[in-house]
């Protein structure tokens, strides 16, 4: 069983610097919104039934992926802006959403021309 723990106010200084705060995550009360420069399709993964909004998840997998850092090392990264995840709960975001995300920022790359 994980355990999760969340200092609030840390937490909203995370999501402050990642999105403008203007929505809700699907009605769980957690106050997030989506970036204005995200990739078009990727409100469509399906982000219920989980305890941290979308941006969390997917700044864990971005950080994840683009710097080839540990489950660990994410964990911590998240730990210092205020938000306690485990690194299971990091590994099994990236392989649940990971696929997806990384297929859909192939279909806005630029096809190479001839």
């Amino acid at each position: 069983m994980e355990v999760f723990a969340i200092n609030r106010v840390a937490f909203a200084e995370f999501a402050a610097q990642m999105v403008g705060l203007n929505g809700h995550c699907h009605g769980n009360g957690v106050r997030a919104s989506h970036p204005v420069g995200q990739a078009a399709g990727m409100d469509q993964l399906s982000y219920c039934r989980h305890r941290f909004p979308p941006v969390v998840i997917q700044h864990a997998i971005w950080l994840y992926l683009r710097f080839t850092l540990s489950y660990r090392d994410v964990e911590e990264l998240l730990a210092e802006r205020g938000l306690e995840v485990s690194y299971e709960t990091v590994r099994r975001w990236v392989l649940k959403f990971g696929p997806g995300i990384a297929r859909k920022l192939r279909r806005c790359r630029p096809r190479p021309s001839d």
